[in-house]
């Protein structure tokens, strides 16, 4: 029960950042912050990664919904049984994250990203903490499959 709470605290964390930066950043507006380490911006992402499939806005739609379906008919069923924590996690992770992202392409047409970190190759693409949830969701999800048994951590 204590995940699914998780879950959406994130969910409406992310939710309160994303309408801050609709409020108070102009579209494609640039302040660098942490020693010019991480770049925020507002930005509108219509498709997937790297605005990936923004022509077709239907599908990317349809597959955040039925993604979202899926993680949460899972994530309910790990959240009420005796599977280890690190799944669990993994799970309210990419609760939390899907949904924040999927109810933007509902709400909205499109995602809110808002900052670039100022290194490398990650110059050239922008997240919200929605992307890093789901990042760290998958770690995890695969971490406690793969190393944790049955009622272990």
């Amino acid at each position: 029960m204590y995940y699914l709470f998780g879950a959406m605290a994130l969910f409406f964390g992310e939710e309160k950042i994303k309408q801050w930066f609709e409020k108070n950043f102009n579209l494609n507006q640039e302040k660098k912050v942490l020693k010019e380490q991480v770049i925020l911006t507002k930005h509108h992402n219509y498709g997937f990664i790297h605005n990936r499939c923004s022509d077709n806005r239907s599908r990317v739609l349809w597959v955040s919904v039925v993604g979202i379906f899926f993680v949460l008919g899972n994530a309910c069923a790990a959240f009420f049984s005796q599977i280890n924590h690190v799944l669990k996690a993994g799970m309210m992770l990419l609760l939390a994250g899907g949904t924040s992202n999927a109810y933007d392409r509902m709400k909205r047409g499109y995602v809110v990203d808002y900052f670039i970190i100022n290194k490398g190759r990650l110059k050239k693409t922008i997240f919200n903490l929605a992307d890093i949830m789901l990042f760290f969701g998958t770690i995890f999800c695969i971490m406690g499959s793969v190393f944790f048994k049955k009622g272990t951590i």
